[in-house]
């Protein structure tokens, strides 16, 4: 009986260690080597397309896809005068530069955010300016230009970001004031007029005298472009809804026609050429071309466009190399033609060193005045009045 009952105890604790020891051996070396040589798999990341920038996304109704929409660029050109009770907003564009005109030299410049805002000045360029974004998101600073003669111009940095905005984008901004006609020929003191001049003044009422239209030549038509502060420019872009070729023109220049004045068989054209790029330019001698669209196309793709020239008999250009933001003046001279079909059209042309075979085409009137029809036409006006 007791040795029934010792087998069964022994039987029982040899049960019980072999239990044990089953539960407490796992295999643990098999585990780590399988984790070894099994590659880690991460759990899967599942981003709804709401997550997305909602200012840059858009989707297409219907077509179960996303797209990224930018704004396009609209070159603007602003003309202001120096303020010191008004701050100017600037608009800026990521990848553009906006070159500002100052009156004076610069003495001293300061921009509240440094790392979103680029601003440089040169000594070779005493009274300019460029600024661009840093950054391609969206930002807002100020900007404050001292310059010599004490006087402080503020701006307000505005950039709207890669998305784009529906303002224009600021290509130039111009503080100087418009030159007087005497700067721009170079004459620093004027003194009594003689006879010859005053008979070059009409009277125009009790008030005093002004002075008359004169004949325009070359020099004097360069003179009185010159004297324009802010003529009406126009961009390539511009010009292609009055000319198409316009199109095929880069978006570096803008143009400005002044005075048209035809003297007997002679025309004369001022004009004026801005640097709207971020790089230097030059601009080549301005070229006048009459439209013949009835040339064949054979003919017209010998001689490489539809044009007929017409060549100059002199012309002007006070600046040909032109850095960013800065402005040409000059004119040309030419024979005016006999006569012109309906549709043919008489085009100034211009263009740059770097795109001579993609001009931009500015249309100039077929027939203009004569300086002694303006004068008369002004009497007129004045015995009328």
């Amino acid at each position: 009986m007791i040795r029934s009952s010792i087998i069964a105890l022994g039987t029982a604790l040899a049960v019980s260690s072999g239990l044990s020891q089953t539960a407490t051996t796992t295999p643990q070396p098999l585990v780590e080597n399988l984790a070894e040589n099994t590659p880690r798999v991460l759990p899967e990341l599942h981003l709804s397309p709401a997550t997305a920038p909602a200012a840059l996304v858009t989707a297409f109704p219907g077509s179960g896809l996303n797209a990224l929409i930018k704004t396009p660029v609209t070159p603007h050109l602003a003309f202001n005068p120096v303020s010191k009770v008004e701050v100017r907003d600037v608009h800026l564009r990521p990848l553009f530069t906006t070159a500002i005109h100052v009156p004076q030299h610069v003495s001293s410049l300061a921009v509240g955010a440094p790392t979103l805002f680029e601003v440089e000045h040169k000594d070779s360029e005493p009274d300019l300016v460029f600024v661009k974004p840093s950054t391609h998101q969206a930002a807002e600073s100020n900007l404050l230009i001292a310059l010599v003669g004490g006087e402080t111009i503020s701006l307000r940095l505005i950039s709207s970001g890669d998305g784009g905005s529906p303002d224009p984008v600021d290509f130039v901004v111009d503080y100087r004031r418009p030159k007087s006609l005497f700067e721009s020929a170079g004459i620093a003191d004027v003194g009594a007029p003689t006879e010859a001049s005053t008979q070059h003044l009409t009277v125009k009422n009790a008030m005093g005298a002004r002075p008359a239209i004169q004949p325009m030549d070359a020099d004097t038509a360069v003179g009185m472009q010159g004297a324009v502060g802010a003529p009406h420019w126009m961009t390539a872009p511009e010009l292609a809804k009055l000319i198409k070729a316009n199109a095929l023109a880069p978006n570096n220049i803008a143009i400005a026609v002044g005075d048209v004045r035809q003297e007997g068989e002679t025309m004369t054209v001022s004009f004026s050429v801005l640097n709207i790029s971020d790089h230097w330019i030059t601009v080549m001698p301005p070229q006048i071309e009459l439209t013949n669209p009835l040339i064949s196309k054979k003919e017209a793709k010998k001689k490489g466009n539809f044009a007929q020239p017409i060549v100059s008999s002199d012309y002007r250009l006070d600046n040909p190399k032109l850095s960013p933001g800065a402005r040409s003046d000059g004119s040309i001279t030419f024979p005016k033609p006999d006569s012109k079909l309906t549709k043919e059209s008489l085009l100034l042309h211009i263009a740059t060193s770097a795109s001579i075979d993609t001009p931009v085409y500015y249309p100039l009137p077929f027939v203009a005045p004569s300086s002694a029809e303006l004068i008369e036409q002004k009497d007129n006006d004045n015995a009328r009045n």
